[in-house]
């Protein structure tokens, strides 16, 4: 089930119809009350295209080939991304902030590749089967482009603040990262922009 799915499934079960013009989301409402025995109405969730180098100290720079990723059925495809670390299942039910929790402050490197993984028989995604099933990942990578281009609406961007870069590269978090924000926190917890390493040291 996505998020949008939820908009026609309320108003379903509330009597009344989706808005008339297209939406994302579909009806769920029957395979949710089914037990299992129904299939989800929905075969596919178009997780994210991002067609924009980051990080940008002056302007947006558009890429040829997209950061996305899609679910069809079983498999999840991720193109043009960073190797990212291996989730690693909780051992138990308790909360003590360790087991499932993956570091995130490193840099995942320069190198990108495509990934694709059944995510029910290997739901920490430790098995790329791009190799193996390189007929179907071509499959889903079409279909990626083929939604972003009937869907998808010129981005507005405003002048990104390279600093907030610089913070979060540093902090390995998303974080206050203006001056006047940073010179307030008595622990110094945060460098300032001034304090991080220049932009030659960041590539």
């Amino acid at each position: 089930m996505h998020v949008t799915d939820w908009l026609p499934t309320l108003l379903f079960k509330a009597g009344t119809s989706p808005p008339a013009h297209e939406i994302d989301g579909v009806n769920q409402w029957d395979a949710m009350m089914s037990g299992g025995d129904l299939a989800s109405p929905r075969t596919e969730i178009l997780h994210n295209v991002d067609f924009w180098r980051y990080p940008a100290d002056q302007e947006l720079e558009e890429m040829a080939n997209p950061r996305a990723a899609i679910r069809v059925g079983d498999l999840k495809l991720i193109i043009h991304h960073w190797h990212m670390p291996e989730y690693t299942c909780p051992m138990d039910t308790e909360d003590d902030g360790v087991d499932g929790s993956t570091d995130c402050a490193e840099s995942p490197g320069d190198v990108l590749d495509n990934f694709l993984y059944n995510i029910t028989a290997d739901p920490t995604e430790s098995v790329n089967l791009i190799d193996d099933l390189p007929d179907l990942a071509e499959t889903m990578r079409s279909r990626i482009y083929e939604i972003y281009n009937l869907t998808a609406v010129d981005p507005v961007w405003v002048t990104p603040d390279y600093d907030a870069f610089l913070v979060w590269d540093s902090q390995g978090g998303i974080v206050p990262w203006h001056v006047s924000v940073l010179q307030e926190d008595a622990d110094g917890d945060v460098d300032s922009p001034a304090e991080l390493p220049d932009d030659d040291a960041q590539v």
